[in-house]
C-alpha cells in the first residue's frame, strides 16, 4: 500500500516539516520526539488507507453509511 495516496496536503506538509526538524534537531531527545510524531502521523494514514481499502473491497458506498 502506498500511503502517500491517502495523505492529505496538510499531512504531507507536516511530514516535510518534521523531517526538516529532525535534520536540525539539537539533542537526541528532540530527534526522538520528531521521529515519534512522524511515526504517529504515518500510522494514522496507514490505518485510514486500510479502512478505505476494506470499505471499497466490500462495496460500501457513502449513502450506505449515512
Amino acid at each position: 500500500m502506498n500511503i502517500h495516496e491517502f495523505m492529505t496536503k496538510e499531512e504531507r506538509a507536516l511530514l516535510d516539516k518534521l523531517k526538516m526538524e529532525i535534520l536540525n534537531a539539537v539533542s537526541v531527545t528532540d530527534l526522538l520526539f520528531y521521529k515519534k510524531e512522524l511515526d504517529r502521523i504515518t500510522e494514522g494514514v496507514q490505518k485510514r488507507g486500510q479502512l478505505l481499502q476494506k470499505v471499497s473491497m466490500n462495496g460500501y458506498k457513502q449513502e450506505d453509511v449515512s
